[in-house]
């Protein structure tokens, strides 16, 4: 229509020149901002350094380099795009979602009360949504500081419920699946690694009585 037709050269990647290494929201919001703030650090000259945040993505630090940068200074991305998946297992991407939907909830719940909480509660409240989206983050990316994280959020999460007006059902949702939640995790985390180190030790000395059994009748 406009004359700007152009045939593909070569296979079209879809995604983000630096893919996403973790679930962690912090780092879904900033981890470009950190790729610019290294690039800022390495760039000589105050001047530079304004231009390398306000440029284009390409742009070098040279005095010929145009305002938007040049293709071959920004990073290749290959083929196939390695994509972001949980390493988590089943069982606890379904309590994660499980408790996605409560949280969403109290969010909604509050919407309606927003307006007779005082500002102190509503930002207890937030800082306490945003708490748990990054506990969420930590199980997906099977962080160490997910369980200590969440076990603490699990023993909060009743009292900030009771601390808002939000329908029983709500409330009594959210203590039953902090208890159950907590038990949990202590099965998860504590419970089966030692059954598992138990049965791996087990099964060892069976190996080494095996092992002696044999070389007694080759012996003999």
């Amino acid at each position: 229509m406009f004359g700007t037709f152009a045939a593909e050269a070569e296979p079209v990647v879809y995604g983000l020149v630096h893919p996403l290494e973790k679930f962690n929201i912090i780092e879904l919001q900033f981890h470009h901002l950190r790729y610019i703030a290294r690039k800022v650090m390495e760039t000589p000259g105050l001047m530079n350094k304004l231009k390398t945040v306000v440029y284009g993505p390409g742009w070098n630090g040279k005095a010929d380099c145009p305002k938007l940068g040049i293709l071959e200074e920004i990073p290749e991305v290959h083929r196939p795009v390695k994509k972001l998946r949980s390493r988590a297992p089943l069982s606890e991407s379904f309590y994660t979602v499980l408790h996605f939907l409560l949280v969403n909830l109290l969010f909604y719940s509050l919407l309606s009360y927003k307006d007779v909480l005082s500002q102190l509660l509503l930002w207890a409240i937030a800082a306490y949504i945003f708490w748990a989206l990054t506990n969420f983050g930590f199980i997906f990316d099977r962080s160490v500081f997910a369980v200590p994280s969440e076990l603490l959020r699990l023993i909060v999460a009743p009292l900030i419920v009771s601390l808002v007006p939000v329908p029983y059902a709500l409330t009594l949702a959210t203590q039953v699946a902090s208890v159950l939640s907590i038990g949990f995790w202590i099965l998860v985390s504590l419970v089966l690694p030692s059954m598992s180190k138990s049965k791996g030790g087990k099964a060892s000395g069976d190996e080494q009585r095996t092992t002696r059994t044999k070389r007694r009748v080759k012996f003999d």
